[in-house]
């Protein structure tokens, strides 16, 4: 697993429609919406940063001083994978202390705890930071719309249907490889799937849906190179 840095970061809009954009009776619809919540609104105050592509190999080792752990693909430009989700926020940390901010995170062990929420210092996104991200302003399936293939992310596409191109890489790729999303993001639908923070985003209308303890859930975003359907790679 993986997340984004704030090194080279866009600061994305604010409100989105989040969850599956399709009807039930819809094929994909019915598809989408056994792993996506339904449509709804969701605001957040505050505008954030996050980093246009995920943390990759070089600079986690830049910021941690040594290879990070489960590396199976190295390779400096490809991204950092094969993470505890307790290391993804330890990463946050020690990126914040090289800056000379206040940490986000008490940790101890595999415990994790948000201890400054309105603080500078990096952290994972939110569940609903991710999607309003990964959507760039979007309210189809995927960023490209209705259709995700081979040509526009990292995924085994080997099994789409004929609207998309086949293909499967075999391992994650070099970050930016792939179009950017409209909001300049990179990598959102493929390549690594990507840790956030807390629960997952609320199933109804919200504002600023911002879980402050540990959560009882660690959602995983995005899609990966490993997995092969378009459908669960959606934001």
């Amino acid at each position: 697993m993986n997340s984004r840095s704030f090194v080279g970061s866009a600061t994305v809009a604010t409100a989105c429609a989040l969850g599956c954009p399709l009807e039930p009776d819809h094929p994909l619809g019915r598809l989408m919406q056994v792993t996506h919540a339904p449509l709804r609104q969701v605001r957040l105050d505050r505008a954030y940063a996050i980093g246009q592509v995920a943390v990759t190999q070089a600079q986690w080792r830049g910021v941690m001083g040594e290879d990070p752990p489960g590396l199976t693909f190295p390779g400096d430009g490809r991204p950092v994978h094969g993470v505890s989700w307790s290391e993804a926020a330890g990463f946050c940390n020690a990126l914040s202390d090289r800056e000379g901010l206040s940490r986000a995170y008490e940790i101890t062990g595999e415990s994790v705890q948000w201890a400054d929420p309105d603080g500078p210092g990096y952290r994972l996104p939110t569940d609903a930071e991710w999607e309003v991200a990964c959507r760039g302003g979007t309210q189809t399936p995927f960023w490209t719309g209705e259709v995700l293939g081979a040509e526009q992310a990292n995924f085994d596409a080997q099994y789409e249907g004929s609207g998309s191109h086949k293909g499967f890489v075999g391992g994650p790729m070099p970050v930016g490889c792939f179009p950017a999303n409209p909001f300049g993001l990179f990598d959102t639908h493929g390549n690594v799937c990507e840790w956030t923070w807390g629960d997952a985003a609320p199933d109804t209308d919200a504002v600023d849906p911002t879980p402050r303890g540990a959560g009882q859930w660690r959602p995983v975003r995005g899609g990966s190179w490993a997995l092969w359907r378009s459908r669960w790679c959606g934001s």
